[in-house]
């Protein structure tokens, strides 16, 4: 299996849907110009920073001329409106891919709908039939057609695939289109080479969608040749833009190897490291969710200020279930760190929650509270839903009231926050004054 990347922007993200999310704006093309400049004036679309997406295709084989089997891939994709259709356009001028020789039997859609899991839901696609270099595919309306996460898109079967055009660099397009007609569009790269070249596809077999920061992880890769000559390349494997390790690699026409290799993150790879394996031919590439990494910006950062506001801030915390209490522990004595005076109105919690009707990100509620010392626990309103579902901040202090934690000594400090309820997560944060 072969697998294109030819959009891979650190941390953004194309979320469809009107209302809570964003999307690019209509008929953007997801191109590198185009995410950039990209600033959604329809319906109430917005561009979200501090996400990330990627677009792959994989043509199998990437020969000239030949049926082949392509795959879309796009990580990072939410959907919280409906997809009506789905648009593929191989239409390169003078030359294109031909749909003629497929059906709706032979094209496979796909969505993640479930955000706790990897599984993918197939989406039925009503009757049609193709031809010439565009084709729609029309999904079913007795399905759910929302997308969280990912989204794959097949065209093609063992005996029935596209017609690939001739040897060259292509750049075909999908474009997704929602019930209220709101789209968007994203592009990749077709290669495809001549009889009697090699080409090295590369294919991240399995790595892990979230890892809690100071662990390793493996990344499992398998390198085929799908043209039609023995060769020799040098495969690559990096985090983010790293390399970290490669191998020769020699194989002839079919032939396929798999390995491994093994990363260990750290505390400043959050919120996500991009796991990336490249031929010359070929690059594919994964987004690793670090999660669980917790820092501290303390305002004013001086030490013994009276009432410096502290606001704790994660990345994706890998949480099951529902958050009851919040207790932060700074070091106390008394060069330390005090509580005192404050109680549950200087304190704002804001998470990411998985609701029946989506992901929301809103204020909770702290249930009355006075406290001393070094350390505190939250109390979280039974009011609210409380299911983490990624991003968490906590905010000790108001600048506008006065109040805040009491600093302790210039140092080197350690503090700690742990999330009780259901589950518990506790991470210890470094900081200096």
């Amino acid at each position: 299996m072969q697998t294109i990347t030819t959009l891979h922007m650190k941390r953004r993200t194309f979320l469809l849907g009107g209302g809570l999310l964003a999307s690019l704006s209509l008929g953007a093309t997801a191109t590198n110009a185009a995410i950039q400049d990209a600033v959604s004036a329809v319906s109430d679309f917005r561009v979200i920073e501090q996400a990330d997406y990627t677009v792959s295709l994989t043509p199998n084989p990437a020969s000239a001329g030949v049926e082949s089997i392509h795959t879309w891939e796009i990580n990072n994709i939410t959907s919280t409106e409906d997809v009506d259709r789905i648009v593929a356009d191989y239409d390169f001028g003078t030359d294109g891919a031909g749909f003629g020789s497929l059906s709706n039997d032979e094209v496979t859609v796909e969505f993640e709908q479930n955000p706790n899991n990897n599984n993918l839901k197939n989406i039925r696609i009503n009757n049609d039939d193709y031809s010439g270099t565009t084709a729609t595919f029309d999904l079913d309306g007795g399905y759910d057609r929302t997308i969280n996460d990912r989204a794959v898109i097949t065209i093609g079967v063992d005996t029935a695939g596209i017609q690939n055009p001739s040897a060259g660099t292509y750049e075909p397009t999908l474009r997704f289109i929602t019930d209220s007609g709101d789209e968007a569009t994203f592009s990749a790269e077709l290669k495809t080479t001549d009889t009697g070249e090699a080409f090295f596809a590369v294919d991240i077999l399995s790595a892990p969608d979230v890892v809690s920061a100071g662990n390793s992880f493996s990344t499992d890769f398998e390198v085929s040749n799908t043209g039609d000559a023995t060769d020799t390349q040098t495969v690559t494997w990096s985090v983010d833009t790293t390399e970290i390790g490669s191998d020769s690699f020699t194989l002839a026409p079919t032939d396929s190897r798999s390995d491994t290799f093994s990363y260990t993150t750290e505390e400043t790879d959050a919120p996500s490291v991009d796991v990336v394996v490249a031929s010359d031919d070929n690059t594919a590439s994964q987004t690793v969710t670090i999660a669980d990494a917790f820092s501290i910006t303390l305002d004013p950062p001086k030490q013994n200020e009276k009432n410096s506001v502290h606001t704790w801030e994660s990345g994706y915390v890998n949480y099951s279930g529902e958050v009851d209490t919040i207790t932060v522990d700074y070091p106390g004595g008394n060069k330390g760190f005090s509580l005192d005076g404050l109680t549950d109105a200087d304190i704002t919690v804001v998470m990411e929650r998985q609701l029946s009707d989506g992901i929301d990100k809103s204020e909770i509620d702290v249930n009355s509270g006075n406290y001393t010392g070094s350390s505190a626990t939250f109390d979280l309103s039974g009011n609210y839903n409380t299911d983490l579902a990624g991003e968490l901040s906590v905010t000790i202090g108001d600048s506008a009231s006065g109040t805040g934690v009491e600093n302790g000594g210039k140092d080197k400090h350690t503090a700690t926050i742990t999330l009780n309820g259901e589950d518990t997560v506790t991470d210890d944060v470094k900081f200096t004054i």
